[in-house]
């Protein structure tokens, strides 16, 4: 299964979709706005991680 986007992973991967479900909406706005290079949990994961260090470890309380 090839997945090339945030939204072709989210309607193909249970798991990927349950994660995302989870996160609080600012968070996941964040995955949205750099979807076009996400395709897989772990790039959502590491992208949040990303985001958190630059922004600051508040930002990184609110997200997670």
């Amino acid at each position: 299964m090839k997945i090339s986007n945030i939204n072709n992973l989210l309607s193909k991967d249970a798991e990927a979709k349950a994660f995302f479900m989870s996160l609080p909406e600012d968070a996941q706005g964040v995955l949205i706005g750099r979807g076009s290079t996400i395709t897989s949990t772990a790039e959502m994961a590491q992208c949040l991680n990303n985001y958190c260090k630059n922004t600051g470890e508040q930002k990184q309380r609110r997200l997670f």
